[in-house]
C-alpha cells in the first residue's frame, strides 16, 4: 500500500522525483475496500504513452471513439423518444437532432460538442426535436418538413 504522507514519488519512466499532484490517481477495489494510489508514471510521461499508443494503435483508437460516439447518440435518442418526430423513421443511423426553432451556433460549438451539452442539459432538450435527415433537409429554413409522407409511404 503507497504512504501518502511521502511528499515525492518517482517517475517510473522518466525517473524524476516528482510531487504527488504531479501523477493521475488510480482507484481500485479489494474485499470491498476503495484504495486510491497514484499511478507509477507521471502526467507528461501518461501523455507521451497514450500519444504513442495513438499512433500505434490508430484503428483501434479511432473504432472506440466513433463507438462511444454511437453508444452516445443512441442513449440521448432513446431519452428524446427514439423516432422521427415528423414520419416516425426508427433507423438509427438516420436520425439527428434538429433545433425546433433555428438559432446560430455559439461559440463555435459542434456537433460532438452539442451532443455532451443535450445529455447533460435536460431543459435544453426541449429546444430540440428528432428528425432523420430527409425530413430535416426538407425542413430547411422553413417551420416545418414540407415532406408529404402519405406519398412517400406509397412509394415503400
Amino acid at each position: 500500500m503507497f504512504n501518502f504522507n511521502m511528499q515525492l514519488k518517482t517517475c517510473h519512466d522518466c525517473k524524476k522525483e516528482l510531487p504527488l499532484t504531479e501523477y493521475y490517481m488510480m482507484k481500485s477495489k479489494y474485499k470491498e475496500k476503495t484504495y486510491i494510489f497514484p499511478r507509477h508514471v507521471c502526467k507528461k510521461c501518461n501523455v507521451i504513452y497514450s500519444y504513442k499508443w495513438r499512433i500505434k494503435n490508430k484503428d483501434r483508437y479511432l473504432e472506440t471513439i466513433r463507438m462511444r460516439k454511437y453508444k452516445k447518440k443512441i442513449k440521448l435518442l432513446n431519452e428524446m423518444g427514439g423516432k422521427c418526430k415528423c414520419c416516425g423513421c426508427v433507423d438509427f443511423w438516420n436520425l439527428s437532432f434538429d433545433h425546433i426553432t433555428p438559432i446560430l451556433r455559439k461559440n463555435g460549438t459542434g456537433r460532438t460538442d452539442m451532443m455532451k451539452i443535450l445529455i447533460k442539459d435536460k431543459k435544453l432538450r426541449k429546444q430540440f426535436q428528432i428528425l432523420c435527415h430527409g425530413c430535416n433537409l426538407s425542413k430547411n429554413t422553413n417551420e416545418r418538413c414540407v415532406i408529404d409522407h402519405k406519398l412517400r409511404m406509397s412509394f415503400v
